[in-house]
Order: C-alpha cells, then sequence, then structure tokens
C-alpha cells in the first residue's frame, strides 16, 4: 500500500487494517527507525480520521506481525 494514502471507508480492506498497511509501508519507507516512536494514538486519530479502537486494532495487527511493540508508561 501507499504509505502517503489514506483511510478509505468505502474499501473492502477494514480501516483498522488499512491503517496498519499504511504505517507498515512507511516503516519500510525508512520514516522510523527502529527503536523510535510511532505518532502517538490521538495523533493517529486526528491525521486518518478514525476511531481510537481502530488505531488500536492497526497497532495491535502490527505488533502481533512484530512490526512494533509497546512499552508499558510510554506508548
Amino acid at each position: 500500500m501507499n504509505p502517503d494514502a489514506e483511510i478509505d471507508h468505502g474499501a473492502p480492506l477494514t480501516p483498522y487494517r488499512q491503517l496498519a498497511e499504511i504505517l507498515r509501508a512507511q516503516i519500510q519507507r525508512g520514516d522510523w527507525q527502529p527503536g523510535r516512536m510511532l505518532p502517538s494514538e490521538a495523533q493517529l486519530v486526528q491525521k486518518y480520521g478514525i476511531a481510537r479502537t481502530t488505531v488500536r486494532r492497526g497497532l495491535g495487527l502490527l505488533a502481533d506481525e512484530s512490526w512494533v511493540y509497546a512499552v508499558p508508561q510510554r506508548g
């Protein structure tokens, strides 16, 4: 997926999967170096116009696939 894509609510792919694809593409492009923090949930909500639970599901999918990890008390 294009790392600069927007969430398409009419697409067959669910918004949280679209978000995961977008963030994965941004990671592959080098937007964030290993060990660096991604934008906050609130920033992703605002940028993509989706619900916080949708952001959490997308980030959870990336964590399940070992693309990202959460640090307790830090994000």
